[in-house]
């Protein structure tokens, strides 16, 4: 499989993530509810109890690009902030809203740092401090925010700040 495939399933167009959190297809048209996001690529609109899956798979496809494609790894990513930031709090609770938020604008500050960003970086970062203080203070999430946090810190060439 090709580093492109890696980051984006050639059949995605005719998925969507369903409330269990798995792939299945897509049942209507399109153009019905769909929306084109970045690079062309088409996502089905979800309802509220598919974002939180659509955030997860956008967030790991994010990854996936991490080494051959820092530039569609910021996009995805992106993608999984908007997602997040449409998020009902009120269907997923306020605490476990705001952990998603902080854990995508996360993501997003170490895409931005891989791709040469730092300052977006640091801005998403800042974000994602500011939205894990209102949520439930998950302590894997709190470490995934100061790893990515110390490795900003390495590329910024703050070393005594890297290693605090």
């Amino acid at each position: 499989m090709s580093w492109y495939a890696n980051c984006i399933d050639s059949d995605a167009e005719d998925l969507y993530v369903n409330q269990d959190f798995t792939y299945a297809k897509l049942d209507t048209p399109l153009g019905s509810t769909r929306e084109t996001g970045f690079s062309g690529f088409s996502l089905p609109r979800p309802n509220g109890s598919q974002n939180w899956g659509l955030c997860e798979t956008l967030l790991a496809r994010s990854e996936a690009c991490r080494y051959q494609d820092p530039e569609q790894m910021v996009l995805l990513a992106e993608r999984a902030v908007a997602v997040a930031e449409g998020l009902d709090p009120m269907e997923y609770g306020r605490e476990l809203a705001a952990d998603l938020r902080a854990r995508t604008l996360t993501e997003l500050a170490n895409a931005y740092r891989v791709a040469d960003d730092l300052e977006g970086a640091e801005r998403m970062l800042r974000r994602a401090s500011d939205w894990s203080t209102r949520g439930s203070q998950d302590p894997l999430l709190l470490a995934r925010l100061m790893r990515v946090a110390a490795s900003q810190r390495g590329a910024q060439r703050r070393f005594p700040e890297a290693l605090a």
